[in-house]
């Protein structure tokens, strides 16, 4: 998990910190979806930020749950 966090925030590529969102997406962990609302507000890398946001809803969509922010 830790390294996937890593990943997220300091991949060398694009494509590199999206498979780790991805990831992050996948185990459900409140601490990777959390992060993952971090990097689609705060990242400059238009890609993954945009990904990390669909991500982001996804999973409360898919959860019922609710989620406080706005893009």
């Amino acid at each position: 998990m830790i390294s996937l966090l890593n990943m997220l925030e300091n991949g060398k590529t694009e494509e590199e910190r999206i498979a780790a969102a991805v990831a992050l997406y996948q185990l459900g962990n409140s601490i990777g979806i959390y992060r993952l609302r971090g990097v689609a507000i705060y990242d400059d890398n238009e890609r993954v930020s945009k990904i990390c946001k669909n991500l982001y809803y996804s999973y409360h969509k898919l959860h019922g749950t609710e989620y406080f922010i706005n893009f």
